[in-house]
């Protein structure tokens, strides 16, 4: 069964585009809801951009250390939280403009036969497909 490919673009940034509310609005909410999640990979995906992966546990570690979240962030990535947020606001907004091949809409002649939508998980593309076959 051929299943459509999706790419980080349908998975991460079509959904965040529908995500309202800054990156920094979400730091303290109680109930984060999942369809958040593609907004937060994202935005650890552009944190860890162009640094080790060893960053991620040197974070972890000086929390443990008792450094404040701030403090902790600057010493494991180099660069301030606040910072971070407006550069990674700057860069979700040129969402919007994207030219990313990749659309809402799916080819669905890129879907074979499938007996049923529900076969397939989110990350195959199971949106596309009921999108494609409604009555699947």
């Amino acid at each position: 069964m051929a299943v459509h490919q999706i790419s980080t673009y349908d998975i991460e940034i079509v959904p965040s585009r529908q995500i309202s509310g800054e990156l920094k609005s979400f730091e303290t909410s109680e109930q984060i809801s999942v369809d958040k999640y593609p907004l937060f990979t994202l935005a650890i995906d552009y944190l860890m951009e162009d640094k080790p992966i060893k960053s991620l546990d040197d974070f972890c570690a000086n929390i443990g250390k008792g450094q404040d979240a701030p403090t902790a962030f600057q010493n494991a990535f180099g660069i301030s939280l606040d910072d971070f947020y407006k550069n990674f606001e700057s860069y979700r907004s040129t969402w919007s403009s994207d030219s990313s091949t990749s659309t809402q809409q799916p080819d669905c002649s890129t879907f074979e036969s499938i007996p049923s939508c529900s076969y397939l998980t989110e990350a195959q593309g199971y949106t596309f497909c009921k999108q494609c076959f409604p009555n699947k």
